[in-house]
């Protein structure tokens, strides 16, 4: 049974299995698997991870701030991509940016769900074929990633 034909790997040169793909196969998993291919020992490598207890947080927007034309996102004092509780907060904090670097352009992004992995929210993907990125967990993810898995992914 073919149940892939064709997909592309993650930033970790990993494919991801949908559970339902696993299920279909008629095998059961409570979590996530990736198949790599391993050159130097030339052999297929599957990784199995369990489900993390992610503890689910409430409906709430979350929002970040993307500055233009560099496409960066508004950082915190370590390093960290900011995340703000409300769209006002993050507005101006875009708007004191930019007169601090004197940019005319930036974008308050809304969050579109939450990470199945970390709980953390999830961002429209800023790379073609990506759905969704986490920023905690430093990914993008594709659609079917994040859904049934209380992410967005509709």
């Amino acid at each position: 049974m073919v149940l892939c034909v064709s997909r592309k790997f993650d930033q970790k040169n990993r494919l991801f299995i949908p559970k339902e793909f696993i299920e279909k196969a008629g095998g059961k998993l409570d979590g996530e698997c990736y198949v790599s291919l391993d050159e130097d020992d030339r052999k297929i490598v599957i990784e199995m991870k369990k489900e993390r207890n992610v503890e689910k947080k409430p409906a709430v927007k979350k929002y970040c701030v993307r500055l233009e034309p560099s496409g960066q996102y508004l950082q915190d004092g370590f390093g960290e991509i900011s995340i703000f509780s409300t769209k006002e907060s993050a507005e101006d904090a875009l708007r004191n940016e930019m007169k601090e670097l004197g940019i005319e352009e930036g974008k308050v992004i809304e969050n579109v769900g939450f990470c199945f992995r970390c709980g953390s929210p999830l961002f429209p993907s800023d790379i073609a074929g990506y759905k969704t990125q986490c920023f905690a967990c430093d990914e993008d993810f594709y659609g079917f990633e994040q859904s049934g898995t209380g992410g967005l992914c509709k």
